[in-house]
């Protein structure tokens, strides 16, 4: 005699079939955040709209300032490469994109090379 096939088991009633339906049913039960007490102080408007988030300035450019031989660098530096591959620009302490030499990682001992490169690219200007 052949075995009969058997339905595959069901998950218990009390689990939700999926996540979401979970997520949907917090969402609507969870009441908005009452006005504190510093808001009411506020101008409609101040409570209103978050402040913008600010676009990044870019690559910072590197201070001399805490780089002596012998000792840890107190951050990273790094130059941009010209399309001859040359150097070019003032040092900068994140990778500017686009090709680029690091002339020192932070933390690493500054030696006379890297205080030469430092120095070199401090009398650029701004690409």
């Amino acid at each position: 005699m052949a075995a009969k096939p058997t339905a595959p088991a069901e998950a218990p009633a009390s689990q939700p079939e999926s996540t979401s339906t979970v997520v949907e049913e917090t969402a609507a039960t969870v009441a908005p955040a009452a006005p504190s007490a510093d808001d009411a102080a506020l101008p409609p408007s101040a409570v209103e709209q978050a402040p913008e988030p600010k676009a990044p300035a870019g690559p910072e450019r590197v201070s001399l300032v805490g780089f002596e031989v012998g000792r840890p660098a107190p951050t990273d530096a790094y130059q941009s490469l010209h399309s001859d591959g040359g150097v070019t620009g003032p040092a900068v302490t994140t990778h500017p994109g686009g090709g680029a030499v690091q002339i020192v990682t932070a933390g690493t001992t500054v030696t006379e090379g890297v205080m030469r490169a430092l120095t070199a690219a401090d009398a650029l200007p701004e690409d």
